[in-house]
């Protein structure tokens, strides 16, 4: 009974019959609880949103008009050519060859 009562009234009178108890309460438990459920349901629905966006992305990446990707591709390799091609120019630039 004591033990109910300590953790009913957050504050019991009279020494414990089983050694000392922790600090604490039904109430302070509930919130504690209340909160971790509130904490639990927020990280449920961020995960739901965040399945529903790779999901989409997935979807689009699948879906990718192949003709489209295979012209990109190619454009970046041709500009990744150029700048190669440019590069390899300056670096062969000096000073007695710019005079």
């Amino acid at each position: 009974m004591f033990l109910l009562n300590g953790a009913i009234d957050r504050a019991a009178d009279g020494p414990p019959p089983f050694g000392g108890e922790a600090s604490g309460s039904l109430e302070e438990i509930g919130i504690d609880l209340g909160f971790q459920q509130v904490m639990l349901s927020d990280s449920r629905d961020l995960h739901k949103q965040m399945t529903d966006i790779f999901e989409q992305r997935i979807g689009k990446l699948e879906d990718a008009d192949k003709t489209e990707a295979i012209t990109l591709l190619l454009d970046g390799t041709q500009a990744l050519e150029a700048s190669y091609q440019t590069l390899a120019r300056v670096r062969q630039l000096s000073l007695t060859n710019f005079l």
